[in-house]
């Protein structure tokens, strides 16, 4: 908090500030990629027995600490699957009904007010081949002049 001359405290507020910081939000559709919607579409949940490993009485004997760290291994990737499961069941569900519906698969994503599309071209870039020719400039005109 700020002080006056005299002692009294003055109080700021950054109100409006905030205001000009916070640009509005818009939200744009894309397109998922092919290869990505293959990839959910193909996809089948495990069961928690596949991920059951029997392993031979000579290993166990011979490896201990091995057969430990990959049941604890197997033990964690059954449970990633577990999580998984649901959440790729979902986006088949909702890939599906868009495919039933647009025959393509989209997304939301949330861009600033001032988003400009990727096509766009851009205003400041020069167009065509730029090379140095010593003793040579271009007018405003556009045409080439010699200096010598």
């Amino acid at each position: 908090m700020a002080v006056q001359s005299d002692g009294n405290p003055v109080e700021t507020t950054t109100k409006g500030l905030d205001e000009e910081i916070k640009k509005k939000k818009k939200t744009i559709l894309r397109e998922v990629p092919p290869s990505d919607v293959k990839y959910v579409m193909s996809y089948k949940p495990e069961s928690a027995e596949s991920f059951k490993v029997e392993m031979p009485e000579k290993v166990v004997c011979k490896m201990p600490g091995f057969v430990e760290s990959f049941c604890a291994d197997m033990a964690v990737l059954a449970e990633m699957a577990e999580r998984c499961d649901p959440i790729m069941l979902e986006k088949q569900k909702n890939y599906r009904q868009q495919l039933k519906t647009y025959g393509k698969v989209f997304y939301e994503v949330e861009v600033d007010d001032d988003y400009k599309e990727e096509g766009a071209p851009l205003q400041d870039q020069p167009g065509g081949r730029r090379r140095h020719r010593p003793g040579v400039i271009k007018t405003q005109a556009g045409q080439t002049k010699k200096l010598n």
